[in-house]
Parts: structure tokens; sequence; C-alpha cells
């Protein structure tokens, strides 16, 4: 996943870099592109000229933002759409440690048809088809993949578009960002391991809720999302009953000794410890994002240079409390991007 966000953000932006020309007519009447080459006379690259690299280049840059720029997130929509059922059954699968073998899954189910939305309802060939695209998230977030490309496309898109103008740039920047880390707190969707348990718990809420009004009222009263609920928390209980038969006839061995028993007793357990909420892993890293967006908005102000009478360079202002000010940002800034790299890391190698 994380070499599939790096081609998407760097295609992006190269394939946006060649269409971002200078607006300025200069005297021979061509505009000029942001970029620079050696195949271009004195290494700068007129825009619409077809000698020109930049003018080579368009056709691969539409190709690439046609297939994967805007493809990708269309196929990616399309996917979670049409098999949003079997992704949804599949993560509560995921929630009760089934699902990883085809004996584990669910291989049919009877749900209510929905439109446009697949037929079958095999979990196995989904999961081990799509399960990139959804594994992280909780059952009725599996389309969370899409908030993120669009996430990574906007920002690319920002750097390219307002370069000119860092300051507002990074304004539009830390807008995307702030709405982004407000949707996270929202919605909190990632199913970490420390969150199985209240999945399996709101998941058996809603089917006892849909068994209730099913009592009292026909199925067409009956919230669709409740009575599928109910008819998936069937499925997992059938599921889970084959299982335990197939468990209990295999516990039928001679006992030979205690250490014997003590070995059968904690076959199959596999103990896991987990410290670390992917909700609140996303939540930090999204903030820390925006306070350094902050301080990049601090260093565009002006506040911290001044420009030099005798030279007409910028350079940094003598005053000391400008630089005391100054020396301060910097390092908060230092601390946030070196504490939120070192705080990654230390959640990668504990999970």
């Amino acid at each position: 996943l994380i070499v599939v966000y790096f081609i998407y953000l760097m295609v992006t932006r190269r394939a946006l870099d060649i269409f971002n020309c200078n607006p300025v007519d200069p005297p021979d009447g061509y505009t000029y592109t942001e970029f620079t080459s050696i195949d271009c006379e004195g290494g700068i690259c007129r825009c619409d000229d077809p000698q020109e690299l930049q003018a080579q280049l368009k056709p691969w840059a539409i190709l690439g933002l046609i297939v994967y720029s805007i493809g990708f997130p269309i196929y990616v929509i399309t996917l979670t759409w049409f098999y949003r059922v079997q992704m949804k059954l599949d993560q509560l699968l995921r929630a009760h440690d089934l699902g990883e073998t085809r004996a584990e899954a669910i291989e049919q189910i009877d749900i209510m048809p929905r439109t446009c939305r697949s037929r079958t309802k095999a979990t196995y060939e989904i999961r081990k088809k799509y399960h990139k695209l959804y594994y992280h998230f909780k059952p009725g977030k599996v389309y969370w993949m899409i908030a993120i490309l669009v996430r990574k496309f906007g920002i690319a898109l920002f750097s390219l578009l307002f370069r000119r103008n860092v300051s507002f740039m990074l304004s539009c920047v830390l807008l995307l960002l702030f709405m982004c880390y407000v949707l996270q707190v929202k919605h909190r969707p990632y199913m970490s391991s420390v969150e199985k348990q209240a999945v399996k718990e709101a998941h058996r809420l809603k089917a006892h809720e849909a068994e209730l009004m099913l009592n009292e009222s026909s199925v067409d009263q009956i919230s669709k999302d409740l009575y599928m609920h109910l008819q998936m928390n069937n499925g997992i209980k059938v599921l889970q009953d084959n299982l335990d038969r197939k468990k209990n006839k295999k516990r039928n061995v001679v006992v030979r000794s205690l250490s014997f028993a003590s070995k059968q007793m904690n076959k199959g357990q596999d103990i896991k410890d987990y410290y670390f909420d992917y909700n609140t892993v996303e939540q930090v890293l999204i903030a820390c994002s925006i306070f350094l967006s902050l301080i990049a908005i601090m260093f565009e102000s002006g506040q911290f240079y001044r420009i030099n009478p005798v030279s007409g360079l910028e350079e940094l202002n003598p005053d000391p409390s400008a630089q005391s000010f100054y020396t301060a940002v910097l390092i908060f800034g230092a601390i946030v991007l070196i504490g939120s790299l070192v705080y990654y890391m230390v959640v990668f190698m504990a999970e």
C-alpha cells in the first residue's frame, strides 16, 4: 500500500507538472514550464512547442492522469460499490478471527439483493483478490480507501497549481488536512486489533435490534442495514457452529500425561497483545501534518525576514525578539517532525 500511495502521488504530481505553464508571456510569445531539462534550449522548456519536451510529454501526461490519477480511484470506487456487502461480511468475519481459509469463510448466505451489487456472497475469493482495499477498515467503512486517495490527489493538486504563491498553497493544504482530521475523528474508520471486540458488539446489537423489530413488524418496515446485519449474524453463527463441531471431533484424544493435556488445551491459542489504536495513530499523524503546515505558513509570512537595503536580498531579521521566536518555532517544528517519524516507527515495530 505504501508503494501504491507513493506511485499514485508521484504520477499525479509529474503529470500535472507538465501542464503547469508560466502564465506570463515572454517576448517570443511562448509560455514556459516550471520544470527544466537538458533536452530543452538553455534548460528551459517552452509550452505547446512541437519541438520541445513539454509537447512530447503531454500525451503521456494525459494518459497517466486518465489511467492512474483518475482511473485508479474510479476502479476502486466501482469495486467497493459492487462488492460492498461481501467486503462488509468479510470484515465481520475478520473481527471474529475467521475467513483466513476457505473452510472458515462463508460461501453462500441469504442476503436481500441490492441494486447494482454482486449476487455471489463468497467471502474467501473477495478476500484473496481485493483485501488490500479494505482490510484496515471497519465493516461499515470499507470505502475509506477512496477518502485516502482523494486526500493524496488534493495535496498533489494544490502543491502544483499554487506553487507560485506558497502561502496560499499551504493554506489550501491546511484546509484539506483539517477536513480530513474532522472526518477521521467523526468516523474512526480503522478496525485495529484493539477495536475488534467493539465491532463485534455493535454488530450483535444491530442484529438483535433487527430481530426485535422483525417480531413486531414486517421485513419491509425494517431498515435494510439492520436486516442485513441480522442475516450476516445468522450466517456467522452457522459457520461458527460448524467449526465448533469439527473441533470437538478432533478433541477426542487419549490423555497420556499432564503435560500432554496442557499442550492440547493451549493448542491453537494465539495470545497477542496490541497497544495501539490505528485511529489514534492516524489522528496524531494528521495533527502533526497540520502543525507543520502552520509552521510553514509562519515562515512564509515574512515575520522573520527583511530585505537588506544594501544587497537587496532577503535575510533573517537581526531583531533579538524575532530571532528568538524564529528559533523557538524551528525547534518546535523539528520536534514534531522527528517525533512523528519516531512515533510511526514505534507503532510499526510494536504491531
